[in-house]
C-alpha cells in the first residue's frame, strides 16, 4: 500500500539522500542541489514537497512550487519556453526509488499533487535523454509543448494543461 502525505522537516534527510542518488553526478537524471540544506528549505518555505511511503520506506518524492517562486536557472528557462497558465504550479523534481520504479508509487504523488492544487495545471521540464520519465509522464496524460537547453543539455517541457489547440510547442 502506497501512503503519500506532506513532507515534515524530519524528512528531509531521507528525501535529500533519495535525491543525491539520483542526481546527474551520481549517474543520474536529476539537475540541482539536494543536499538536506536546500531539501529542508523548501520544506521550511511550505513548498509543498509530496512524499510516498510503501512499508514506511521511502518510495518517491515531488516537490512542487507555485510559479512565482521559481528561482533556479532551470526553472525559469523552462518558464522562458513556456510559461503555461496564470494559475500553473511547477512540478518537480519528481524521483521514485530504484526498487519502486514500474510501479504506482508515480501516479500516486501526482494525485496528491492534484488534490492540493486543486486540479490546477502543472508545467515541468525533463532531459531529453530521459526517456523512462518521458514515457511515464505521457501515461500520466502529460504532453510535450516545447523544448529548451540550458548547460548544453535539452529539455522538454511538459504539463497536463488540456487544450483546445491542436498543438502549442515551442522551441527555444
Amino acid at each position: 500500500m502506497i501512503v503519500v502525505s506532506v513532507a515534515s522537516i524530519d524528512d528531509a534527510q531521507e528525501i535529500s539522500e533519495l535525491l543525491e542518488q539520483n542526481s546527474i553526478p551520481r549517474g543520474g537524471a536529476l539537475f540541482g542541489d539536494w543536499s538536506v540544506a536546500v531539501v529542508g528549505s523548501w520544506i521550511a518555505d511550505k513548498m509543498p514537497v509530496f512524499v510516498a511511503r510503501t512499508e514506511g520506506r521511502l518510495a518517491g518524492v515531488l516537490m512542487s512550487s507555485e510559479k512565482g517562486h521559481a528561482s533556479s536557472p532551470p526553472v525559469v528557462g523552462m518558464l522562458q519556453a513556456w510559461s503555461g497558465g496564470n494559475d500553473c504550479y511547477v512540478y518537480g523534481p519528481v524521483c521514485v526509488a530504484q526498487s519502486e520504479r514500474g510501479g504506482r508509487v508515480l501516479q500516486a504523488l501526482y494525485d496528491a499533487a492534484r488534490q492540493h492544487y486543486n486540479g490546477r495545471d502543472a508545467i515541468l521540464f525533463i532531459s531529453t535523454t530521459n526517456k523512462v520519465s518521458i514515457k511515464a509522464h505521457a501515461r500520466l496524460g502529460m504532453r510535450n509543448v516545447a523544448r529548451f537547453r540550458f548547460d548544453d543539455t535539452e529539455f522538454e517541457v511538459f504539463t497536463d494543461a488540456r487544450f483546445s489547440q491542436p498543438d502549442r510547442r515551442r522551441t527555444f
